[in-house]
C-alpha cells in the first residue's frame, strides 16, 4: 500500500485539480483543527496529523491570470520587458495570491507579462528519488518555456521559498544528468520569485 500511495500522492497535477475543484471541503478534512480525519490520514498515509498541509486556492493562479491579467494596466516604462511567470503547482494550486503579487509588482514596473504553466515541475519525483519522471517533467516544462524564450521573453519561476533551488529538476538535471543544451541554455536564464 505503501508505494501505490506514493504513487498517487506524486500525481500533483492530478490531486491538484481534484483540490482547487473541491477546496472548500478538502480544506477543511486538511486543516490540523480536524483531528479526526487527520488521525486517519496519518494512519493511512504517514502523514504527521502536526502537519500543517497547504491550503488549495479557489481557482487556479493560471485562471486568475486569464480573466485579470488585461485589467491590471501596466505603467510606461523606459526599456520593454517581456516576462513569462511559470507559476509552479504551489502558486497555481495552493498559493496565488503569489502569483497575483507578482503580476501586479511585474506591471507596474513597466513589464509586459505572459504565464505558462504546463505542467508540475517534477519536484514530487525527486522527493521520492524518481529521477526518470524528474527528467521527463523538466523536458515538459523546458520545451514549453523555450517557445517563450525564443520570442525574447525572460522565464520567471514562482517557487516556495521551502523549496530546494532545484529549478524545474533543471540546474538539477543540466548540471548532474547529461541533457540538451536547450535546458542547459534555459536554466541560465531563470529568475527565482520567493513565496
Amino acid at each position: 500500500p505503501g508505494k501505490v500511495l506514493s504513487g498517487l500522492i506524486k500525481r500533483i497535477d492530478r490531486n491538484a485539480k481534484i483540490g482547487v475543484l473541491f477546496s472548500k471541503v478538502i480544506n477543511f478534512f486538511l486543516n490540523v483543527k480536524n483531528k479526526f480525519f487527520r488521525k486517519i490520514l496519518e494512519l493511512i498515509a504517514g502523514i504527521d496529523i502536526k502537519v500543517q498541509l497547504p491550503k488549495y486556492n479557489s481557482e487556479t493562479f493560471a485562471n486568475y491570470f486569464i480573466k485579470n491579467h488585461a485589467s491590471i494596466k501596466i505603467e510606461p516604462s523606459n526599456k520593454k520587458r517581456k516576462v513569462v511567470i511559470y507559476s509552479a503547482c504551489f502558486v497555481n494550486f495552493n498559493k496565488k495570491d503569489t502569483g497575483v503579487a507578482a503580476l501586479k509588482v511585474l506591471k507596474k514596473n513597466g513589464v509586459e507579462v505572459e504565464h505558462a504553466y504546463p505542467g508540475c515541475c517534477g519536484m514530487p519525483f525527486l522527493e521520492q528519488a524518481d529521477l526518470n519522471r524528474v527528467v521527463d517533467q523538466a523536458k515538459k516544462v523546458s520545451s514549453d518555456l523555450l517557445n517563450f524564450m525564443y520570442c525574447i521573453i525572460e522565464p520567471l519561476w514562482l517557487m516556495p521559498s521551502f523549496t530546494i533551488k532545484v529549478l524545474s529538476g533543471i540546474h538539477f538535471e543540466s548540471s548532474c544528468i547529461a541533457l540538451s543544451g536547450d535546458i542547459s541554455l534555459l536554466s541560465q536564464f531563470f529568475f527565482a520569485f520567493s513565496s
